[in-house]
């Protein structure tokens, strides 16, 4: 006789969205600051870009 695979638990994708979960204001100063170095090299590497194409 065959076995059955048991079902496997699937989220309920019409379930009202939980609300996030606080971080400690450790981690989001320190999130925060990763954010900014991202955007600011991201904005400096635009700014080269742009320039090569202009010169």
């Amino acid at each position: 006789m065959q076995q059955r695979q048991p079902i496997s638990v699937q989220p309920d994708l019409f379930a009202a969205p939980t609300a996030p979960r606080e971080l400690s204001s450790d981690i989001g100063q320190h999130l925060l600051s990763l954010i900014e170095a991202l955007l600011t090299e991201a904005a400096k590497k635009a700014r080269e870009a742009d320039h090569e194409c202009h010169a």
